[in-house]
Order: C-alpha cells, then structure tokens, then sequence
C-alpha cells in the first residue's frame, strides 16, 4: 500500500514537471518567433490613389467658331429687311475649371465644369457676332495608363451668350445659348498636387429665336478649341 501511493506521489510529480518544462519550452519558442505585424484592410471605397479627389485649375488655348446668324426685322411701313451671315472667326480662350475623380483599379470615372473667356468675334455683311464666354458641366471617363499618366473622353452639356447685331451702329441683342459638348485629352501627374494636361474640345451652341420690337435674331454657334491645362489636386 506505502509503495502504491509512493508511485502514484511520484507520477504526480513526474507529470507536472514535465507540463512546467513543455510550458517553459513552448514559451521560449514563441518569444523567437517573427512577430507578423497587423494590416488593416483598406475598404474598396476608399479612395487610396494618386488621381482620386477635387481639384481645380485654369485652362488655355485657341479655338475657332462657325458663326451662323440670321437678322430679320420689319420697319413701322411694313417693310421686311433680312440679313444672313454665317462666318468664321478665331481666338485665345482661355477660363478655369473644378472637378472630382474616383478610381476603380486603371478606370477612372469624374466630372467637371469649367467657363471660358474669348474673344471670338466676326462681322460679315453687316452683322457682327460675338461670343464673349461659354462652360460646359461633362462627365470624364478614362483608362490610367500607367501610374501618372491619364488618358480620358469627356462629354455632357454646354451653355453661353452670343452677341449678335447691326454692325453699323444698331442694336446689339444678346441671347442665352445652350447646346452640347463632346471631346478627350490627356493628363500627366508632375507632382502629388500638381497635374497637367492637353484637351480638345467641340462646343455646338444654338441660341434661341429672340423678338425684340420689330426685330427678330436667331443664332448658332458650333465651336472647336485646343488648349492645355494646369490643375492643383486636394
């Protein structure tokens, strides 16, 4: 009986040791171990990219304008005088621009609105036209062809004033032009901040009919303009 519970004191004894060694031994593995630092999950909508984000800028360039305007009017005597003019005319243009840009992998998605100032303007027999500024609100859809550089088509809606009269000193009437837009361009990423790039754009403007006393005008202006871009990206 004393030898019996002598071996089971001893198994006892036995069994812990060995648990403490196993512990101390499992202990000393773990501590040289790497220690695999935790990374948090970015979300899929965070915008974690170089081209996410507003940013806003100013633009410059050249563009030409198809002017085609019609001058009509009817005198107190019930006489109709009419005048047809459809010219061309060239200019700087230049205005500022804000947008905002998302990026899903190499596809970029925005949109952007900017105005223009110009000096586009034109007298052809005896009617003068003018447009003295234009903006267009598009959408930009584009690939990111590598890490700072963007190539991208753009589209959506245009609007303005177009000035159109008596070239020999009768009234000039403006009228509120609205229309379309459509065009692409390029971007590179000098810096984290600072973007530039080169657009084209097409502008097709239509102005209504206004009647004015005896006098009635209707105008519409398609314009075509290149020109480069600097932008400040927050």
């Amino acid at each position: 009986m004393i030898k019996f519970y002598r071996s089971r004191r001893y198994f006892t004894v036995t069994v812990s040791c060995l648990s403490l060694l196993a512990s101390w031994t499992w202990q000393v593995q773990a501590a040289d171990l790497p220690v695999k630092p935790l990374v948090a999950k970015a979300s899929p909508f965070t915008p974690a990219c170089a081209w996410c984000g507003l940013y806003f800028g100013a633009n410059a360039g050249y563009g030409g304008a198809d002017f085609i305007a019609n001058f009509t009017e009817t005198d107190p005597l019930g006489d109709f005088h009419s005048l047809s003019a459809k010219h061309s005319a060239n200019s700087m243009v230049g205005g500022a621009h804000l947008g905002y840009n998302y990026v899903f992998g190499n596809f970029l998605v925005g949109a952007e609105t900017d105005v223009s100032m110009t000096g586009i303007k034109s007298t052809v027999d005896g009617v003068e036209t003018k447009l003295p500024w234009f903006g267009t609100t598009r959408l930009r859809a584009g690939l990111t062809l590598a890490e700072y550089l963007l190539i991208y088509g753009t589209g959506g809606v245009a609007y303005g004033h177009v000035k159109v009269g008596d070239a020999a000193g009768g009234a000039i009437f403006t009228t509120p032009a609205v229309g379309w837009t459509i065009g692409g361009g390029v971007e590179y990423m000098l810096a984290p901040n600072i973007v530039i790039g080169a657009e084209y754009l097409h502008v097709d403007l239509d102005g209504p009919t206004v009647t004015t006393g005896f006098e009635t005008i209707g105008s519409r202006v398609p314009v075509d303009l290149v020109r480069g871009r600097l932008s400040y990206k927050f």
